[in-house]
């Protein structure tokens, strides 16, 4: 059996930004379905940005690869962001976790 070759949506190339961005918005949609056992029926709008700023001053070198055993490599970003969306969505982040492999520590934000 061969290993599963998994594609990450890559927020730095332009035509995976939309795709990122939606990958996150489903994710705190199921999230929200789970915790509260019920069909989000909320405002589907939602903007996600990474701070360019902080992009350019770490020269767009803000991803990176994290191997977990021999099991594992997950791409990762590390950047300041903002979010634009139905508060609900926005407190099952911070509370669970923005994107993907939570269980593994990823998607941890801190409110500032």
């Amino acid at each position: 059996m061969g290993k599963e070759n998994i594609h990450y949506f890559n927020y730095m190339q332009y035509n995976e930004r939309e795709k990122y961005v939606e990958g996150i918005k489903e994710s705190l949609i199921c999230k929200y379905e789970l915790i509260y056992k019920e069909k989000y029926r909320g405002s589907q709008n939602m903007n996600f940005t990474f701070d360019k700023n902080y992009i350019t001053k770490k020269q767009n070198k803000i991803s990176k690869l994290i191997h977990i055993n021999d099991s594992y490599k997950i791409k990762s970003f590390e950047a300041p962001f903002q979010i634009k969306a139905d508060p609900r969505l926005i407190k099952i982040g911070y509370d669970c976790g923005f994107g993907d492999m939570n269980f593994l520590g990823f998607g941890c934000a801190d409110y500032k």
